[in-house]
């Protein structure tokens, strides 16, 4: 789960390495780096041309957390 390819330069991640980079609708990955070189105009232009709706990113290292929890209950009460 932690290698994947930033969809701008192609560059192979380690998403542990890159918590400020971006992702969407858990398919498409933006570096770090990327995500920082570009201002987020440049982001919305550049991700319109990977997918649907650009507004949906999310910084990696809330994904990662978001992925580890996404089997695990909610919550559970104790009697």
């Amino acid at each position: 789960m932690t290698d994947k390819t930033c969809n701008i330069c192609s560059k192979k991640i380690d998403l542990n390495d890159h918590p400020l980079g971006l992702v969407f609708e858990d398919q498409v990955f933006i570096c770090q780096d990327c995500s920082i070189r570009h201002s987020h105009k440049e982001l919305s232009r550049l991700s319109k041309t990977i997918m649907q709706c650009p507004t949906n990113g999310m910084p990696i290292a809330l994904w990662i957390i978001h992925e580890q929890n996404k089997d695990k209950a909610m919550m559970t009460v104790k009697k």
